[in-house]
């Protein structure tokens, strides 16, 4: 089946604009301006190969002379005004790609004129605006078509993936933040009466995708906007929706960030899920069992700081459900065992905890995996820098797991093998450390204080004291 080509034409030519002619004229679809019509690359992903077999641009009009001079230096066709472009017969659509507070008119005057409207976000300064824009498309029998690209982000898609099927169960909450810096970005989004801010700028993408997504009334609304960097428009808000359901949502913009917080987090009753930024994998932790409860194994860790460990997890605010506490001797390991009496533990604290000698076991590894119901472990701890501790360290970690490497080693070419196919596929990590920092230290002391944990646990020896006697 042969397909119509249409001829568009292209008002504004900044960022938007010139963005669009590269992939047009190029007929690559990738929308870049700082480079060559020769040079522009292929679109990096999945998209229609044969765009000139059906799109066509029949050229360009600025009102800044420079950018129209740009499109000349690119081979694009330059349009005398506005109303030239309108007139020209053999243009069938206008995509308008100018500041805010044009579109509305330019929209009016194309349709009237016999174009298809194709218009950047946001399509109008307000809802009345809109109002009037359709009723002259329907009118005048021609599409009006808000460009809202970011629906095909792929970072928005894997959260209205998680959405869609469910993933994590009934979702409770989700947060999405755009952060930068520095301000407004470009020149007129900071001016007021070109409709500048970041609510039209930012702000319709993410609330266009959230209620796309979601079908359901919101029954709550409150936004607070933010005046840091600019006093005449908003350069970030905080949005608050809340749906039929329960479901809260958080949209945040922000220009005056310094450091960048997640770019999504989803929370279900079935687990939670972060995706760090743009182009990054989407982390999930997904539910099996509500009485499935995490169990940390801490290695080689009847010694003292083994035990300093140990009575942290156990007594702190943040307590996992079982402990493995392994060792290759016996007598440091009974020590430990009657120091914490896994049966008081178990009565006291509610957490299972297992005292075992790795030196005993025919495949350390293997059984080490079984304890934690055959899945690994999301942490675990060594106090060891012995190579075959670190190893089995390794080997017992589950997907996205991470090995947290306390043992100072006094060998400066100190190695061990570590399972470079599981850091690949399976996302697990190694972190090493030196010590705490000072919430840490805040956080000891404010426990031992409490009698929530015993610093004398860890006196396993005193030096020079069979001599001083």
């Amino acid at each position: 089946m042969s397909i119509e080509k249409i001829r568009i034409g292209i008002i504004g030519v900044g960022g938007m604009g010139s963005g669009h002619a590269m992939g047009i004229h190029s007929g690559t679809g990738n929308t870049i301006w700082s480079t060559q019509i020769d040079y522009v690359p292929p679109f990096p992903g999945e998209m229609t190969s044969n765009l000139p077999d059906y799109l066509e641009l029949a050229g360009v009009y600025d009102i800044n002379p420079a950018r129209n001079e740009w499109a000349k230096d690119h081979g694009i066709n330059v349009f005398e005004s506005n109303e030239a472009m309108m007139a020209d017969p053999t243009v069938d659509a206008i995509l308008i790609a100018t500041p805010n507070h044009l579109h509305k008119q330019l929209a009016i005057a194309a349709m009237r004129a016999g174009k298809h409207v194709l218009c950047e976000k946001p399509v109008m300064m307000s809802s009345e605006e809109l109002l009037e824009v359709m009723a002259v498309s329907k009118e005048t029998g021609k599409v009006f078509y808000p460009r809202q690209n970011r629906e095909w982000d792929e970072d928005f898609l894997m959260v209205k993936k998680i959405y869609d099927e469910g993933l994590l169960g009934n979702l409770f909450n989700i947060k999405c933040r755009i952060m930068g810096s520095r301000g407004i970005p470009g020149d007129w989004r900071g001016v007021k009466e070109f409709g500048g801010g970041m609510m039209l700028d930012w702000g319709v993408h993410i609330i266009d995708r959230i209620v796309k997504m979601v079908p359901e009334k919101i029954t709550n609304l409150f936004c607070h906007f933010t005046y840091i960097t600019n006093p005449e428009c908003d350069d970030g808000f905080q949005l608050n929706l809340t749906f039929e359901s329960g479901l809260t949502v958080n949209l945040e913009v922000g220009t005056c960030h310094f450091v960048n917080e997640p770019l999504w987090c989803v929370y279900g009753d079935k687990g939670s899920a972060m995706i760090d930024g743009w182009g990054k994998d989407c982390k999930m932790a997904r539910l099996v069992s509500w009485d499935d409860k995490d169990a940390t194994p801490i290695m080689a860790g009847a010694g003292p700081m083994g035990l300093g460990a140990l009575t942290y997890a156990l007594h702190c605010d943040r307590r996992p459900g079982m402990v493995v506490v392994t060792d290759i001797n016996e007598e440091r390991l009974a020590r430990a065992e009657e120091l914490f009496p896994p049966a008081q533990i178990k009565d006291e604290e509610g957490i299972d905890l297992y005292f075992v000698n790795t030196a005993a076991m025919d495949d350390a590894v293997a059984e080490l995996r079984a304890l934690s119901g055959g899945t690994g472990y999301d942490d675990v701890l060594c106090y060891a820098p012995v190579p075959a501790v670190i190893e089995q360290s390794s080997g017992i970690l589950g997907r996205d797991g991470c090995l947290n490497f306390f043992a100072g080693p006094t060998d400066p070419k100190f190695s061990a093998k570590i399972n470079f196919y599981e850091v690949h596929y399976g996302s697990t990590h190694v972190m090493g450390t030196t010590g705490g920092n000072t919430d840490d230290m805040i956080e000891s002391l404010r426990l031992t204080a409490e009698g929530r944990i015993d610093p004398a646990v860890m006196v396993t020896h005193i030096g020079g004291l069979d001599a001083a006697a």
